[in-house]
């Protein structure tokens, strides 16, 4: 497997996730063609199924991080993190302790 630069995409209503887009348009039933052109126009969702792209690299050593209440999930702590706008040491901190950070609950998935 590379290290190179890689898109998770995330089924946000369900919260299930995919490496790449050729499993994520297998996964979800519609076409590479769609979700390519819908990723490339930065769209929310593709034939009525909400989505959410990731642009990532891999780390094997991420570990996916997912928010408690609404299931969302981010490839990493420091995605999460960036997400809620907050330093990677305090994401990590608050999924360790288990507290509440910006009023919401990270664990690891994994």
């Amino acid at each position: 497997m590379s290290s190179g630069h890689m898109v998770r995409v995330i089924r946000t209503d369900t919260g299930e996730s995919w490496d790449t887009i050729r499993d994520a348009a297998s996964g979800l039933g519609v076409s590479l063609s769609c979700l390519g052109k819908a990723r490339a126009k930065s769209k929310t969702s593709v034939c009525g199924i909400p989505i959410r792209f990731l642009e990532t690299r891999i780390n094997r050593n991420a570990k996916i991080v997912r928010e408690i209440e609404t299931g969302e999930l981010y490839p990493s702590a420091t995605d999460a993190a960036a997400a809620i706008g907050v330093e990677q040491p305090d994401m990590c901190n608050a999924i360790k302790t288990g507290r509440r950070i910006h009023g919401k609950r990270f664990v690891y998935a994994q």
